[in-house]
C-alpha cells in the first residue's frame, strides 16, 4: 500500500510540474566533484586515431565552450534536463563549422555530461543539432 502511495504521489509531481524535463535537479556533492572533474579535463587531446585539436595553447578554445556549460550547472547547483540540453546545444553550435571529429568530441564531452547529471536521453535533440534533423530509432543518420 505504501508503494502504491509513493508511486500516486511521483505521478501528482510531475503532472503538477508538466513536462518531467522541467522538474529542477539539484546536485549532489558527487555530481560536484565530477563537474569540477569534468572542467579540468581536456575534451580534445590526441587518443587513438583522434589528433587531436592542436596545439596546448590552443585548447582553451575548443574547452571554454563545454566548460561553461558545466561551470553554469555548478553554479547554480540545480539544473532542468530542458535548460540544460538548451544551454548544451547552444554551445555546441559554435562547432558547426569545425572539423567532423571535433563536433564529434564536442556532443561526446555533453554526452559524458549528462551521465555525470543523469540525464539518460536528449529525446533525440543532440542528434538534431549535430546532423540538421531527427534520426529515428534505428534509422541511419
Amino acid at each position: 500500500m505504501l508503494n502504491f502511495i509513493g508511486a500516486f504521489a511521483g505521478i501528482l509531481l510531475l503532472a503538477a510540474c508538466g513536462n518531467a524535463s522541467e522538474v529542477p535537479m539539484v546536485l549532489t556533492e558527487i555530481q560536484r566533484a565530477q563537474l569540477a572533474a569534468f572542467i579540468a579535463q581536456s575534451k580534445f587531446m590526441p587518443e587513438g586515431d583522434y589528433v587531436g585539436y592542436g596545439s596546448e595553447d590552443v585548447l582553451a578554445l575548443p574547452n571554454d565552450p563545454l566548460n561553461d556549460v558545466a561551470r553554469e550547472v555548478l553554479g547554480r547547483g540545480s539544473f532542468t534536463k530542458d535548460k540544460f540540453l538548451d544551454r548544451a546545444i547552444e554551445k555546441l553550435h559554435l562547432f558547426d563549422l569545425a572539423d567532423t571529429e571535433d563536433r564529434e568530441r564536442a556532443y561526446a564531452a555533453v554526452e559524458r555530461l549528462m551521465d555525470i547529471l543523469g540525464i539518460a536521453s536528449s529525446d533525440g535533440r543532440l542528434n538534431e543539432a549535430l546532423y540538421g534533423r531527427k534520426i529515428e530509432p534505428g534509422g541511419a543518420p
